[in-house]
């Protein structure tokens, strides 16, 4: 897996969109990322800044944290357990 772009390029590629001088796609071309990437940047950069509801970056992070994941072998995440044979407490 490739490293992931500094937090300046996306945000100059993200800069560059919102002018609406040219196409996401030249934008994006001239990044030597996908229009797809560039769109994606863009929606996590609105939902980041307020413009949107959803989860920010920094909630993502939080979210995905192992140490906020349920123990290994916890009834809920394993598969194999069918949700009526989980006892509710």
């Amino acid at each position: 897996m490739p490293r992931p772009h500094p937090p300046e390029f996306h945000g100059r590629a993200v800069e560059l969109a919102r002018e609406r001088a040219k196409p996401i796609a030249l934008i994006a071309e001239d990044f030597w990322i996908s229009e797809n990437c560039l769109r994606n940047w863009l929606h996590q950069a609105d939902l980041d800044e307020g413009r949107r509801e959803g989860l920010t970056t920094d909630e993502r992070r939080r979210r995905s944290s192992p140490a906020l994941r349920p123990p290994r072998g916890y009834p809920h995440n394993d598969a194999r357990v069918r949700r009526d044979e989980v006892a509710v407490p």
